[in-house]
């Protein structure tokens, strides 16, 4: 099967995700930081809605995964000389006996066929966690990864989140793999990394067993509970709500509905009774009314220096450095930097989509590829020079 050959969009992923929990929903059957939580999955599969005017994930962002996933692939095929192949789309071994355990990967990865392709495998990507120490004899999975470059250098600091290890493992788990690619790439410059990863069977043992005790909960719910019920009732099928506080809480997109008076304990929000009063402290009445006075003398300096900054520029005017009663300016021209136009890049993934979608085929050549790949590079731009005033005392 052609490696970069696009997976087709599903009809209704939304209605169909009420029925399973895919690995991309996996964090939140153990509550891992800073998104896991039980009680908002299970109301996502009853259908309740978020709180007035909070959005659901940015529809773009699943859109520019599922783009670029093709590419990203050829980029991991080309770097690693690994082939790989495309999974139906959802699936698992266990549903006889898990039901709600289903997964969707990204590709199927081909097993080394010998030590000098495992070589060259092992050589391109970075070991992480229970990474196979020999070359399996078994397939083995890719999941892929498109992010921004903030995203991207975040991930290399501190390394892989546990929610996008967990969501590996659950494949893993349904697909009875045992070792696969986690493959990271920012589009706008194209830097990539791979970590080879491994299946953690403690990890899973514990997950199924959570994921089994949490679905019979959410059929319960499925049952009976409604949108038009009040949130004093999601917890009457056994799942709490976690702490205000949480790293869960803050960034869920019930928290107001969810945590109602608690969330007022938590925003601190200023009132006559946490107010307190200063007017008998001397060292207060001192302090405070001397930080005014210097604030506003500060916005008078900044105001002050860049009328004396533009005398200065006008006096040196092509020189590039001055001296003189004490005090030496530097200002020399520097170059622009080199930047990449990351909406030329967009715009050329959404040409090769549409391609796809009015062709008479969905197979890229190698030749077609490689063109959209160096089109995309194109995609830079020279930022304007600048000549940067630097003052100095002498």
């Amino acid at each position: 099967m052609n490696p970069t050959q696009q997976q087709e969009p599903t009809a209704d992923v939304t209605v169909g995700r009420q029925h399973y929990i895919g690995a991309s929903e996996a964090h939140n059957v153990i509550a891992l930081e800073p998104y896991g939580c039980p009680l908002s999955l299970m109301l996502d599969k009853c259908g309740i809605g978020n709180d007035p005017g909070t959005p659901d994930i940015n529809p773009k962002m699943a859109e520019r995964g599922h783009l670029l996933e093709p590419v990203a692939d050829a980029l991991f095929t080309q770097d690693t000389g690994a082939a790989t192949y495309i999974l139906d789309e959802y699936q698992s071994d266990l549903r006889e006996t898990h039901p709600w355990l289903v997964a969707h990967a990204d590709y199927g990865l081909c097993k080394p066929t010998d030590n000098v392709r495992w070589a060259k495998l092992c050589q391109k990507l970075e070991d992480g966690p229970n990474a196979p120490s020999s070359a399996p004899t078994e397939d083995g999975l890719v999941q892929i990864k498109t992010m921004g470059e903030w995203a991207y250098n975040r991930m290399l600091k501190d390394g892989i989140p546990p929610y996008q290890l967990m969501q590996v493992q659950h494949e893993y788990l349904a697909l009875r793999k045992t070792w696969g690619v986690l493959w990271i790439v920012a589009p706008e410059s194209f830097r990539r990394k791979g970590f080879l990863i491994g299946i953690d069977p403690q990890l899973v043992e514990q997950y199924l067993r959570a994921g089994d005790s949490l679905w019979a909960k959410i059929e319960r719910a499925q049952a009976s509970l409604t949108p038009a019920d009040s949130p004093d009732r999601w917890t009457e099928f056994g799942i709490n709500r976690l702490p205000a506080k949480s790293k869960q809480c803050q960034k869920c997109k019930r928290r107001k509905a969810c945590q109602g008076e608690a969330l007022m304990q938590v925003l601190d929000l200023p009132d006559a009774g946490r107010v307190v009063r200063m007017d008998e402290d001397a060292r207060w009445q001192r302090h405070a009314p001397e930080y005014m006075r210097l604030r506003e003398l500060a916005k008078d300096v900044a105001d002050a220096m860049r009328v004396e900054r533009t005398e200065l520029e006008a006096l040196l005017g092509d020189a590039t450095c001055a001296e003189g009663a004490g005090v030496r300016i530097n200002f020399k021209p520097q170059a622009g930097r080199m930047s990449v136009d990351g909406k030329g890049i967009v715009a050329a993934i959404n040409e090769l989509a549409d391609a796809v979608e009015t062709g008479d085929t969905a197979t890229y050549t190698d030749g077609k590829l490689a063109e959209v790949l160096r089109v995309i590079a194109a995609k830079k731009k020279q930022a304007k020079a600048t000549r940067p005033f630097r003052p100095f005392s002498c």
